[in-house]
């Protein structure tokens, strides 16, 4: 949790300052997005790890544990499965709606 808040802290502030260029900065645009969004990133990345190297529920075992469970792959599989292709769904059923809307235009829908 504390990965994901000082991610999106240093993504907002990364692009408010690198995307717009308040005051004499200069503004980078699309640029400055993508570096916001790497530097975010990484920072998350980061504070992952460190949070997972210092947790004491791992003391004494090995991040890399070995040769996966088949058994338990397959079931996450008959969970996982499933649901990417209810949110692939979705999000094509999302995307023609959009399609519609932005082809009927704002007068129309207006009526």
């Amino acid at each position: 949790m504390r990965a994901g808040l000082i991610g999106t802290a240093a993504s907002t502030t990364l692009s408010v300052l690198l995307v717009g260029g308040p005051g004499p900065l200069p503004s980078y645009g699309l640029t400055g997005a993508g570096i916001a969004m790497l530097t975010s990133s990484v920072i998350s990345a980061c504070v992952n790890q460190v949070a997972i190297r210092r947790s004491t529920l791992l003391i004494g075992r090995s991040l890399c544990p070995g040769r996966p469970n088949v058994k338990q792959v397959w079931t996450l599989g008959t969970v996982g499965i499933p649901l990417a292709g209810t949110v692939l769904v979705k999000f094509a059923v999302l995307g023609v709606l959009t399609f519609a809307a932005a082809r009927i235009g704002t007068d129309s829908a207006e009526a």
